[in-house]
């Protein structure tokens, strides 16, 4: 039995389903219910000028456990900076929180669907964090290159996202079609739209979701977990699609 806190970001995401998307993750953590003894939701938002914020606030009276904080800071025009700072924000509510959770579950919430069937027990030893397996809505190739990093022979991330298809797919081809019974990939970094981290792992992270050399927060996070000793993964029983195809 587990205790396990769910996060997210959004901005302007009126449009898009929100209360769906909150809805599943309710679903999906009802299919928990006899390994959770507790489970809770935070979504972090800022700068919205539609009406997410309405929604956020719909969402907190129609869903237990469900909480969240919206803001108005200044602009930042580095997109990856702008989104590394506000799941910051979240980081920062995960380590204020971290005494009352085994795991947390990072999540995108512009998915088309996600499952987490038959992940507990986990099958892997001496897991830090497992990444999802996700693919496009109509479109069986992994998705995420831009979080993706792999490893070389030296145990140093391979060169992404600019040759990010051609290595990956030529280091593990398993990534055109990866199933839910294959085995998990060890990566340096990935992220594929929901993640799972021990509490352990991320709360010792003390600068957060960084761009890390020019790229996404997600490399920045999992760099110093690597470089603490920790160990990631692409868990294929972690699936997510999204809407478009890449």
């Amino acid at each position: 039995m587990f205790s396990l806190l769910v996060v997210g970001v959004v901005r302007d995401i009126a449009p898009k389903p929100i209360s769906m998307v909150i809805y599943l993750i309710k679903r999906l953590l009802r299919s928990l219910d006899k390994n959770l003894v507790k489970s809770d939701i935070f979504v972090y938002e800022n700068n919205s000028v539609d009406y997410t914020k309405q929604l956020l606030k719909q969402c907190n009276k129609t869903f237990a456990n469900f909480t969240y904080q919206t803001e108005t800071i200044p602009y930042i025009s580095d997109r990856l900076q702008r989104i590394a700072t506000a799941r910051n924000k979240t980081f920062q509510y995960i380590c204020e929180n971290s005494s009352r959770y085994d795991y947390v579950l990072v999540i995108d919430l512009d998915l088309y669907e996600f499952s987490i069937d038959d992940v507990f027990p986990i099958n892997v030893t001496n897991w830090n964090v497992l990444t999802a397996n996700g693919q496009c809505r109509n479109n069986s190739v992994y998705y995420d290159w831009l979080a993706l990093r792999l490893f070389n022979q030296n145990r140093l991330p391979t060169p992404f996202p600019d040759k990010a298809k051609r290595i990956a797919l030529k280091t593990h081809p398993s990534l055109s079609n990866l199933s839910h019974n294959d085995k998990p990939i060890p990566v340096w970094s990935a992220f594929a739209g929901m993640a799972l981290y021990t509490i352990e792992s991320i709360i010792q992270c003390t600068m957060g979701y960084y761009p890390y050399n020019g790229w996404c927060g997600h490399v920045g996070l999992h760099n110093q977990i690597i470089n603490m000793g920790g160990n990631i993964f692409i868990y294929p029983k972690l699936h997510t699609r999204w809407h478009s195809n890449t």
